[in-house]
């Protein structure tokens, strides 16, 4: 294979040089550039499958031929003459062997040999004895190894058992896709796809790589984790999967249905029950939050997707100890550290889980050593990078907590206004966060995964399983934390205090403990204390299971579902039927726009503008000068003069170019205003699109339109 691979290498190599040399000699340096990685790419491909076969297929005729050319020995033993039945006259025993085992035995070592204890028999010289003690070498061969496989025999073996036998594994992912088809057709003909605010500043961020007037990895920013973003990239270029929102969806359905395959394995590696893990993922696969949020481009599906594949690996490394596992349970917190800050917290808890686990099971210093380093080095590899990428561009490693854009700020506003209601209150922000888990996943699915949590760790008491299962839950310390902290907030009509107007508030984050209590359901049936005379009725039992998460999920989805009715109301209810949208989608002229959009929300996905158009915060050098000059570069600006936080308000404040040059359009009910350049006099004139008119009659801000 390797010298396929080279000759093949040096043969595209040598032709793609001859062609750029003859045809065309300008471009040759950027043929050497293409072609060289090619070459070497080729040249190492049997050294990367040998490598790939070291790790994941371990049997000792893929890592090694040594000993192999004695098989032809071992299999001549049995035809080899004994000693009792030499020839009797001069020709050696070696000489009765092929000429290949004859090599091999020729250069064996042989025993020595005690000349005082050999006679000499009738017919058989003494001398020929002492070269050929063959009962005595025959002794001293390793045990009889199995043949050479075949090609065909090896692919056989190593084929993945997942396609051929596991059906139960394949009807999980099966009845995972149908169902987040359905769900997004569902949700998109509703128009609901781009409800949240937040879905559309995901879509606009990974957007601005590819179309801004400053394109580039800069546009991530610093404060929302750059991961999803970058997901998106590969569908973001397509116009149409842009302003559906499809561009957003497609990496959310893919890390849905690998979640729910990632919790079928988790389930069945604890318990080894297809049915009870089947019956526990449906609890995930079926929830009506999740059906929404992978229909959307927000982050929190691809964090629960890539949580469960962590803790797969963890289950696995706990019970096998194998240092492959600990290597994908890192890599998958390398995931999670670099989609949501959960995975920030978690890193930790696995960190000091590696060490304890380790003196658990009396590993040596050296071996726990080990594991905490290439744990640890993999593991933070996502936050490092992250914290020198906000040194780089933004001047502070901790700009994403402490900067004007960060969570902290944003929630110090709550604070000033004194509606941050779990502030320093432990009480307060484990109701809140648990009245928003039992709504995400149902009262009953609720009660029972809690239960059947508790019979887990009462059933494995202190073992190193229990402990590896218990850091499943840290979803829930986290967002509590969070709350009390002042780092989150989180509005429930059911949770807010007397007097407080119902409202809505980033109550999707209790999705994120749906998996979690779906996966103690599965253990728990697993592992249900049945009486020999009911277990004839354990069938019944299991589609009464199943009825009852299909009927939960009917009755959370019948206008309960928390995630939709986040975007639908209140804070993060997207602005895209507010008026200065609508005017733009009529009679924007496709020209430059300057706007401060951390204050104005302003999205030109909504009223068809492309994004190069747009120079906003992100935009240096042209931000600067825009504000210095107005007048030389856009022709819109859209700005709140009596905000203090609108940079672009604050700059134009006392600007004479701007009052002279610059004419009020318009001004909505919350100050927001839209302004046009004066020498404008003609503007294009467009019916009001579809999505504006469908977002009027479903966003509803506090019971109203405020702008």
């Amino acid at each position: 294979m390797g010298t396929i691979c080279l000759i093949l290498g040096n043969f595209f190599y040598i032709y793609l040089h001859l062609f750029g040399c003859v045809r065309r000699y300008q471009y040759s340096l950027v043929k050497w550039a293409l072609t060289i990685p090619i070459y070497w790419l080729l040249m190492s491909a049997a050294g990367m499958r040998a490598l790939f076969q070291l790790f994941f297929k371990p049997h000792h005729w893929e890592k090694t031929i040594h000993g192999l050319h004695l098989q032809a020995v071992l299999s001549a033993e049995e035809s080899a003459p004994s000693v009792a039945h030499l020839p009797a006259e001069g020709t050696s025993s070696i000489a009765h062997l092929s000429g290949e085992n004859t090599h091999s035995i020729a250069h064996a070592d042989l025993l020595p040999v005690d000349d005082s204890e050999m006679t000499e028999t009738p017919g058989i010289p003494v001398t020929e004895l002492k070269l050929t003690p063959l009962p005595r070498l025959m002794n001293l061969l390793p045990p009889r190894l199995p043949a050479a496989f075949s090609n065909s025999d090896r692919r056989a073996l190593n084929r993945p058992a997942v396609l051929v036998r596991d059906l139960w594994l394949l009807s999980v992912i099966l009845l995972a896709s149908i169902a987040s088809v359905i769900a997004s057709i569902g949700f998109f003909m509703n128009s609901e796809t781009l409800i949240y605010d937040d879905a559309y500043s995901h879509i606009r961020i990974a957007r601005s790589m590819v179309d801004s007037i400053t394109p580039g990895f800069a546009q991530l920013g610093g404060v929302w984790l750059p991961l999803h973003h970058l997901l998106m990239v590969p569908f973001i270029w397509n116009d149409t999967l842009w302003r559906t929102g499809f561009a957003g969806s497609i990496p959310s359905m893919s890390a849905y249905i690998l979640g729910c395959a990632y919790l079928f394995l988790l389930i069945r590696q604890l318990t080894h029950n297809n049915m009870a893990s089947f019956i526990g993922t449906l609890v995930m696969l079926l929830n009506p939050d999740l059906l929404y949020l992978q229909s959307t481009a927000l982050s929190e599906i691809e964090c629960v997707s890539a949580v469960l594949f962590t803790f797969y690996y963890v289950l696995r490394w706990v019970q096998e100890d194998q240092t492959r596992d600990l290597v994908l349970m890192a890599f998958g917190i390398l995931l999670v550290s670099l989609i949501r800050y959960d995975g920030w917290s978690l890193f930790i808890i696995l960190f000091a889980l590696v060490a304890v686990i380790g003196v658990w099971k009396r590993h040596g210093w050296k071996r726990i050593e080990a594991n905490l380093i290439l744990f640890g080095l993999m593991g933070s590899l996502g936050m490092a990078i992250w914290l020198a990428w906000c040194k780089m561009i933004f001047g502070d490693p901790l700009y994403f907590q402490r900067g004007p854009y960060s969570a902290q700020a944003q929630q110090m506003k709550f604070l000033a206004a004194h509606t941050l209601y779990t502030y320093h209150n432990v009480w307060q922000s484990v109701r809140y966060y648990g009245l928003d888990s039992l709504e995400s996943i149902g009262g009953l699915l609720f009660l029972l995964g809690w239960l059947s949590a508790l019979f887990f760790f009462l059933r494995y008491r202190f073992t190193p399983v229990t402990l590896a299962v218990a850091t499943f839950l840290t979803p829930f310390a986290f967002y509590c934390y969070s709350l009390y902290s002042g780092q989150a907030i989180l509005y429930l009509p059911g949770a807010l205090p007397p007097g407080a107007p119902p409202q809505y508030f980033n109550v999707r984050y209790g999705s994120e403990m749906v998996a979690p209590l779906a996966f103690f359901l599965g253990v728990g049936l697993a592992h249900l204390p049945i009486r020999h005379w009911l277990r004839k009725w354990r069938g019944a039992l299991y589609v009464l299971c199943i009825l009852l998460i299909v009927g939960q999920a009917l009755y959370v989805g019948d206008g309960r579902n928390l995630a939709l009715n986040d975007g639908l109301y209140n804070h993060s209810c997207s602005s895209t039927s507010r008026p200065i949208h609508v005017f733009l989608s009529q009679h924007y002229n496709g020209n430059f726009l300057l706007t401060d959009e951390y204050t104005t929300q302003v999205n030109g996905q909504v009223f068809g503008a492309q994004l190069r158009k747009i120079i906003y915060e992100g935009s240096d050098p042209y931000w600067s000068r825009a504000l210095a000059a107005p007048q030389q570069i856009v022709d819109w600006i859209i700005m709140r003069p009596k905000d203090t936080d609108d940079l672009v308000a604050k700059a134009l404040a006392h600007n004479d170019a701007f009052l002279d040059n610059f004419t009020l359009v318009l001004t909505e009910k919350d100050g927001l205003s839209l302004y046009l350049r004066n020498d404008i006099n003609t503007l294009p004139s467009r019916p009001v699109p579809l999505n504006i008119l469908n977002n009027e009659k479903l966003c509803q801000r506090y019971g109203g339109y405020t702008y």
